[in-house]
């Protein structure tokens, strides 16, 4: 509804901009010149409007949506996603990566411009893989708190610990997260120096926690 109000506005200045244009060059004089002045800036502030307004709710989306991936790399980092060397004796309650964030910039069709087309196929490539990710961890806490045996807690540790899903989430938070950070670092305010990664082991270890520092701080506005 409101699209079709902004529309309907700016095509009635436009409508009363062509007669005040009719009226100044069938009758020259102050009235029609000021006229034609007075609409023209409306129709130009309108247009200069809605174009901050985007800029600064793409602005916003995205800084969010940096924070929310550095939680989840966060989430990656934890030890019982990257040790196989402690032996499980109970059943464990996994983090979840999270994905409110995204969902928001999804939704909000801020990035569905032709510019923004491999940023928009990164984002559900990573809202797929989160999904896919956290209903595993459902499934795996289900199954050893239904049966807690160590040979079943074992198998599912070493299952999520090696198994192919885990790094194909890592690699497509990974690819997200580094197109953000190269390509959108003037828009967000995110400098294309912020670490997210450590990149020791060939880059499949997430950074540590302990370097919030990294991500600037939100600009006020």
């Amino acid at each position: 509804m409101r699209h079709y109000i902004v529309l309907t506005t700016l095509g009635l200045l436009v409508i009363s901009f062509v007669l005040a244009l009719c009226w100044l060059c069938a009758k020259p004089d102050y009235e029609p010149a000021l006229t034609s002045t007075v609409l023209l800036a409306t129709i130009t502030g309108l247009f200069i409007d809605r174009w901050l307004s985007s800029r600064e709710r793409r602005h916003e989306l995205l800084f969010a949506l940096v924070h929310e991936l550095y939680m989840n790399i966060r989430v990656l980092g934890d030890p019982l996603f990257v040790s196989e060397t402690v032996a499980e004796t109970r059943p464990r309650v996994y983090p979840r990566l999270y994905t409110a964030t995204l969902e928001t910039v999804i939704a909000s069709a801020a990035f569905i411009e032709r510019k923004d087309r491999i940023l928009f196929r990164l984002l559900h490539s990573w809202r797929q893989r989160a999904g896919e990710f956290n209903r595993r961890l459902e499934v795996t806490e289900l199954c050893t708190f239904t049966k807690p045996t160590s040979d079943l807690l074992l198998a599912f540790r070493k299952a999520l610990i090696s198994g192919r899903v885990l790094g194909i989430t890592r690699a497509t938070l990974q690819e997200l997260s580094s197109h953000l950070i190269a390509t959108y670092n003037n828009v967000s305010g995110i400098d294309v120096t912020t670490r997210l990664f450590d990149d020791t082991e060939d880059g499949n270890n997430m950074a540590p926690p302990g370097h919030p520092a990294d991500l600037p701080e939100a600009p006020n506005h």
